[in-house]
């Protein structure tokens, strides 16, 4: 059986032709951002391009996964209030599931990934915004409007005083980073690569710009620490490869807890073992949950 697996993202859509859980074939193709119409011819030519028996959707938005309805498509907004599995299984006539993005990487981890034996876990994705999930017992955490584990909508300030550009998503996605050390080094050309690769020569103004990037950063996960107590935290996107990002957001989690007069146990900190191929693998994890 062959499923097509979608991780639909604002700027690109990858695929991959899928037997299992192996990813046979894979690509990309940049993403309409324009109308619905213009996204659907895009999944006809990635459907018909080959022979399938099910498509697997991992898409950015408010999602609920039993019915396919995109309550609030994210990045893509022409998704709102739109249900693709209704959309695209009349259109195609297979099976297909669809779920929200950053929930899709946790269950990448859960099936074989970080958080494979762990009873509570958070996955935070780092991608141009923030993606985040909670877990339990190898399930997804929705909450009673499907919002829980929304990291994105944290406040790292005041809203009334410096308006939603404070919130968590905002603040440490890589499209507000990159913007706010671009204004600040006075250089447009960096990007996240060209900047971390300062952070690692020693370059002063870069180190603290990304120390007080960790500190807004692990400052949400202290916060969420006693919300919720995930026993491993997983942080996905592109840029958990590097290890010194890694490294930099446990630094300022741990020394958030060395001020206590006491020990208090918190959770592990790890890069997501499935790298950026964590959507797709979850978007397959949840349709085989849906249609086996």
């Amino acid at each position: 059986m062959s499923i097509l697996a979608l991780d639909i993202g604002g700027t690109f859509i990858k695929w991959a032709a899928a037997e299992g859980y192996q990813l046979c074939k894979k690509g990309k193709v940049s993403t309409p951002r324009k109308c619905l119409d213009d996204f659907i011819v895009c999944i006809d030519e990635l459907f018909h391009a080959g022979k399938y028996d099910g498509i697997a959707i991992s898409l950015p938005g408010t999602i609920d996964p039993d019915t396919g309805l995109v309550a609030q498509g994210g990045a893509l907004q022409y998704n709102n209030n739109v249900n693709m599995i209704e959309l695209l299984g009349s259109r195609y006539h297979v099976p297909v599931s669809i779920e929200n993005d950053a929930r899709c990487a946790a269950l990448a981890e859960v099936e074989n990934g970080a958080l494979k034996d762990e009873e509570y876990g958070l996955v935070i994705v780092v991608g141009t915004g923030i993606g985040s999930a909670l877990v339990y017992k190898g399930e997804i955490l929705r909450g009673s409007h499907n919002y829980a584990g929304e990291l994105s909508m944290a406040l790292c300030g005041s809203a009334q005083d410096f308006g939603f550009n404070i919130l968590f998503g905002n603040q440490c996605g890589m499209e507000g980073f990159t913007q706010t050390f671009r204004n600040e080094l006075s250089d447009p050309s960096l990007t996240g690569e060209s900047f971390m690769a300062m952070v690692e020569s020693g370059h002063a103004e870069a180190l603290s710009l990304f120390e007080s990037y960790c500190r807004i950063f692990a400052g949400v996960l202290f916060t969420l620490q006693f919300a919720y107590d995930p026993g491993k935290i997983v942080i996905g996107g592109g840029i958990s490869a590097d290890p010194l990002f890694i490294e930099g957001i446990q630094k300022q989690f741990e020394q958030l807890f060395s001020v206590f007069p006491f020990k208090v146990r918190h959770a592990e900190i790890t890069a997501s073992r499935k790298g950026n191929d964590a959507n797709l693998c979850g978007a397959l994890a949840n349709y085989y949950r849906r249609h086996s």
